[in-house]
């Protein structure tokens, strides 16, 4: 017989027994609760790191968020908005696709701030994917502003007006949505999308809206600005999809085209301390080649610079080759190696780069040795092979020494004759080389892009080093005899001068006289303090003393004045 006091036991036991399962159903509740905001905070501090450019910290903060095993669909959204952010477009829209099989209705992202994102780095098909996969889960969808910027940049006008339209007035983006507008009402009035500038914003390039042909304002810049090599060649769609800013000045570029005039070849301008192509102006010849990158041409007396250069870092003593008796030739390997002229007694290393005498720069080539003469030419690029960014880097070659001749295979290296063979946009950029000081700085053409809509670029480009050749002092030497090119009464560069301006410049002359001579000539200005280096080749030109000289006069006559005007 049960007793009362058992009874009042087990009534106890069981309370204890109902009050434990509570608490354990609450505790559970809590921490069912805590892992849904802990969800939740990781998918808005993966959002706050992917809109700042933080992919990767985005993406641990999503597999955390993943751990917890709740809120899968819009966990599954997330990694897909994170796939977009990436770039990657196919991969995206598949995991959206999943995310929307998973149930996803409400997004764990703010979809302002993503929106916000993918415009302002231009993703407009990533906007247009997330877009998609909004309308099609059922919950809120990606806000108008965005969705009009993309179907802008997608040349939809009509929807992209309507859009504009219907976006919120109180959103912020007020400024934002008037320029949209205002490309919207410039893009119905012209057919034409303008995407590409200069670097002080003047209008370079464009595509018809109606035939999506190319357009171009500025006819310097060829007839195949799409073309290998031409100036499109290295841009991609997202770039073109927004606003692209060159490193070219139209000043610069007109002036190079002016200049270079009938000739074929090509005139590379480069701000010597940043790399920036401030011009590139490419006239084929008949095979229809853009000389700049796609022709290779011997270089002649340019390369006189860099065998002092060499002569110079070796520590060459020239006392024993000057004065020097120029009769016009040498023998060598029983062969005769010619000068261009007689020049008769050169007294030293500047009036030697001043009357560009051949003998004494062969003899200093002979001297050196072709390990240390090639050792310096290898330091300035040639036979480099550097990764290119949006501009193809075609640098020069050596060919080999003729071994039954290597003296005067040699002497012709020096001189930058027979064996030696350069692209123009190589000969620009040793002249930048030595005008900053012995380092060249990486080429580009690309100055910065940025979204349809926005103020700030997405990606600017930052200056690089391409090669380190020679000391700076040795490349203030060296630029020191260079002015006397244009100085001295016989300067082979004097028909260059500029009055009141003072550069440095060195000619050079090849090629086949057959055929008519080419003229090559680099140089940078002004002197001491230079913004532009420059380097060109005029196809049979003649000698470069005289059309290669006019044509030096004639651009920096007109440039000069860009000197002291920044982008």
């Amino acid at each position: 017989m049960t007793s009362r006091f058992d009874r009042l036991g087990r009534r106890r036991q069981r309370r204890r027994i109902g009050t434990a399962l509570i608490v354990v159903a609450f505790l559970a509740g809590l921490a069912w609760m805590a892992a849904r905001w802990r969800v939740s905070s990781l998918l808005q501090t993966a959002q706050a790191e992917m809109t700042v450019g933080h992919l990767e910290t985005a993406a641990e903060r999503i597999a955390a968020a993943r751990f917890w095993r709740l809120h899968a669909g819009r966990v599954t959204e997330a990694e897909g908005v994170l796939a977009l952010a990436r770039g990657d477009l196919a991969g995206g829209r598949d995991l959206l696709q999943r995310a929307r099989e998973e149930g996803v209705r409400r997004s764990g992202l703010d979809l302002d701030a993503v929106g916000r994102h993918l415009s302002d780095t231009a993703r407009y098909p990533e906007v247009r994917a997330l877009a998609e996969h909004r309308d099609a889960a059922g919950g809120p969808a990606l806000p108008e502003l965005w969705r009009a910027e993309a179907a802008l940049a997608g040349d939809d006008l009509d929807s992209a007006a309507e859009l504009l339209q219907a976006a919120s007035p109180d959103d912020g983006d007020a400024a934002r949505r008037q320029r949209l507008q205002a490309l919207v009402d410039e893009r119905r009035g012209q057919g034409i999308v303008w995407t590409v500038f200069d670097r002080h914003g003047r209008r370079l390039l464009g595509r018809d809206l109606a035939s999506g042909a190319t357009v171009s304002e500025v006819p310097e810049l060829g007839q195949a600005p799409l073309a290998d090599g031409g100036v499109l060649d290295r841009l991609d769609g997202r770039t073109l999809s927004g606003r692209v800013t060159l490193t070219l000045d139209l000043a610069y570029e007109h002036a190079a085209h002016a200049a270079l005039g009938r000739y074929a070849g090509a005139f590379i301008a480069i701000d010597p301390a940043t790399g920036a192509v401030l011009a590139l102006v490419n006239h084929p010849g008949p095979g229809g080649e853009r000389p700049a990158f796609q022709r290779l041409f011997e270089p002649g007396s340019i390369i006189k610079m860099l065998t002092f250069a060499a002569a110079l870092d070796a520590g060459l003593s020239l006392d024993g080759l000057f004065p020097l008796n120029c009769t016009g030739n040498m023998t060598l390997d029983h062969k005769v190696f010619y000068d261009w002229k007689v020049h008769g007694t050169i007294q030293d290393i500047d009036e030697a780069t001043t009357v560009s005498c051949n003998l004494a720069f062969a003899a200093m080539g002979l001297e050196l040795g072709q390990a240390r003469l090639d050792d310096t030419l290898r330091r300035f690029g040639f036979d480099a092979s550097p990764p290119s960014a949006d501009l193809a880097l075609s640098m020069g070659h050596l060919l080999d020494i003729d071994p039954a001749a290597p003296r005067r295979a040699l002497a012709a290296r020096a001189v930058g004759l027979d064996n030696v063979m350069m692209t123009p946009l190589h000969v620009a950029v040793l002249a930048a080389a030595l005008a900053n000081g012995g380092t060249a700085m990486r080429p580009h053409l690309v100055a910065s892009r940025r979204a349809l809509g926005g103020t700030t670029p997405y990606a600017v480009a930052q200056p690089t080093s391409l090669f380190s050749a020679t000391s700076a002092e040795t490349a203030r030497r060296v630029g020191e005899v260079m002015r006397n090119v244009t100085t001295a009464p016989a300067g082979t560069g004097r028909r260059a001068a500029v009055p009141g301006l003072d550069f440095a410049l060195k000619t050079g002359t090849a090629g086949e006289p057959r055929q008519g001579l080419n003229s090559i000539i680099f140089g940078w200005a002004p002197a001491d303090d230079p913004v532009v280096a420059f380097g060109f080749v005029a196809e049979h030109a003649g000698k470069a003393e005289l059309e290669g000289a006019r044509i030096v006069r004639d651009f920096l006559t007109t440039v000069r004045n860009e000197f002291g005007r920044a982008p």
